[in-house]
């Protein structure tokens, strides 16, 4: 701005925004130059890492491989290890199958015992229910029939009286 000259606001405001829209764009215009140089760069790294990358995966596969099948070689050697520890407990403890079997055959005979100690004083049971429920229903039958004839007894009588007040009416008359 010179000295002495007038601004206008909307002159300014135009100006500042032209600045603006400039700076705006030479940033664009270093990003993205930037950016390719960026894009070349990692291209160029890729480039140069790719055999490095493909022998490291190389070797890691083949020491997979390797760690894979001693795994498998120790596995099958713990599992013939545990059957043979197995295989030599078994003929440990092959001589005391008749002392098992005679134990097991002890203690199922005791229990065949006790099965038919308890089924035969469930039947003991069952049989006194039945005994007392007869002679409940044979108690409750009578005293029904003793009901049943009181009421036949008291309703001739009833008869009997209506007819004697009727025949003591009859001679009154």
């Amino acid at each position: 701005v010179k000295e002495g000259e007038k601004l206008e606001k909307g002159a300014v405001i135009k100006d500042l925004m032209s600045e603006r829209i400039k700076e705006q764009q030479e940033l664009e215009r270093r990003m993205a130059r930037f950016a390719r140089n960026m894009d070349h760069l990692e291209r160029a790294r890729r480039e140069e890492e790719a055999p490095y990358l493909e022998s490291a995966w190389k070797e890691r596969q083949e020491a997979d491989r390797t760690y894979w099948e001693n795994s498998q070689i120790e596995a099958a050697r713990l599992h013939r290890q545990a059957w043979e520890v197995d295989i030599e407990e078994k003929k440990r403890l092959a001589y005391m199958m008749p002392d098992k079997d005679i134990f097991k055959g002890l203690i199922m005979q005791r229990r065949e015992a006790e099965f038919q100690a308890l089924r035969r004083e469930r039947e003991r049971r069952m049989a006194e229910m039945r005994t007392q429920r007869k002679y409940e229903r044979e108690i409750a039958r009578r005293k029904a029939y003793v009901t049943r004839c009181r009421s036949e007894v008291e309703a001739r009588i009833k008869d009997m009286e209506e007819q004697r007040l009727k025949d003591i009416e009859a001679k009154k008359k």
